[in-house]
Parts: structure tokens; C-alpha cells; sequence
């Protein structure tokens, strides 16, 4: 894996290649390309074909203004893991059948919320998070048109309350699938931050 740097307006950026698209990303975004070995090896984990970055909460939220920095003690910079998937892989992403097998039946129910609606897992103390009713999803072959991510109330010693909601969400761009996660306030702005992270790399990719 090859990459390179290059600076400019005091900005300086790195060029790495996730699968097979060329990125030019803000050096300090970066914390690990496909391939790193050292990052993978303090981990103690095998290298893979993964990158991970983080958006500073400062930077986002110049996009998008209702955006939470800090959900008191606890920082709501966005860390992103990007992994390139086959075609196979990425449709078999977009089926997930524990999703489409809880949508099909109909003694599941989901409850409004803020947010959305959310769907309780059975035996869990998970839920999942849809941007429709599931009674009224129209295209039920593919969970990117309503699922918004898997939720949880987690014990956390940033807040005064000790508790806060946290949703494993995801984006999709070409054959990448971005996953990250969202706490608090910030849950009802999944749309926003998909459409956010989708505009960013696109920004960032080097066309050809």
C-alpha cells in the first residue's frame, strides 16, 4: 500500500487508496490506512484492508449546524472505519436478514420516537432504529432505505447521569460501507451525517 502527503494552505493531506478508490484526506483525519502494519501490530491485531479516521466535532459542525460537539463530558468527534467490500459482500450488507426476518413479522412493532422508530430486539437490550414505520416500508429487499443503525443505553462516567444512548450507524459509498457512532442529541441527525460523510469523501476523492 502505497501513500503520500502533500501540504497546502497549511493544510497538509494524505493520499490512500481504500479498495480501489484514491483518496487526498486531511493528514490529521487519519489514524490508519489498509495495510498499516505498526497501527495494526500495537493493536495486536492482523493488518486489513480497512482505514479509520476521525472528524474533529468542530469540523462537522460547519455543516451541520445543530450538531452536538460534546455530550457533556464525553466527545462527539466522528470516528469512522471505512472497509471496501465485494459485490457479494456488499449486497449481502444490504439484506441483513436479522432485519428483514423481525420486519417480515408482524408481532414485532416498533414505537416513535424523536429520533425514529425503534424496534426492540427480542432477548436484548438493543434496538434498532428505522426512519419509517415498518409497516410501511415499500422497498423491503434492502435495509439502506430504513435502517438507521442498532442503538443501546450504555453505562458511560462522562455523563452526570452515568447512562447515554449510543447507535452503531453506516453509510454507504460506492462498494465502501462507512460504519461510525453517534451519541445523545446527535441520534436524530443520522440522515444529516450520512449525507455529510458521503459529500466529504466525495470531496476527497481523486478522480480519475
Amino acid at each position: 500500500m502505497e501513500y503520500s502527503f502533500e501540504s497546502n494552505d497549511e493544510i497538509t493531506y494524505k493520499t490512500i487508496t481504500i479498495g480501489n478508490i484514491l483518496f487526498k484526506i486531511p493528514a490529521s483525519f487519519v489514524i490508519s490506512q489498509p495495510n498499516d502494519e505498526l497501527y495494526y501490530k500495537i493493536l495486536g491485531l492482523d493488518t486489513d484492508k480497512s482505514a479509520s479516521l476521525t472528524i474533529p466535532a468542530n469540523t462537522i459542525i460547519k455543516k451541520i449546524q445543530n450538531y452536538e460537539k460534546k455530550a457533556e463530558l464525553l466527545s462527539n468527534n466522528l470516528y469512522l472505519r471505512i472497509t471496501p467490500l465485494s459485490d457479494f459482500e456488499f449486497w449481502a450488507y444490504s439484506k441483513n436478514p436479522e432485519i428483514m426476518t423481525y420486519i417480515a413479522n408482524a408481532r414485532y412493532h416498533a414505537t416513535k420516537s424523536e429520533q425514529g422508530y425503534i424496534l426492540k430486539k427480542p432477548h436484548s437490550d438493543e434496538w434498532y432504529l428505522f426512519s419509517v414505520e415498518p409497516a410501511a416500508i415499500q422497498d423491503k429487499t434492502d435495509v439502506f432505505s430504513f435502517w438507521l443503525g442498532t442503538c443501546a443505553d450504555v453505562t458511560t462516567t462522562q455523563t452526570q447521569s452515568g447512562h447515554i444512548n449510543r447507535c452503531d450507524s453506516y453509510a454507504a459509498y460506492d462498494k465502501l460501507i462507512i460504519n461510525f457512532t453517534v451519541y445523545g442529541k446527535n441520534i436524530s441527525l443520522i440522515p444529516e451525517i450520512r449525507e455529510y460523510i458521503k459529500n466529504q469523501l466525495s470531496e476527497w476523492q481523486l478522480k480519475k
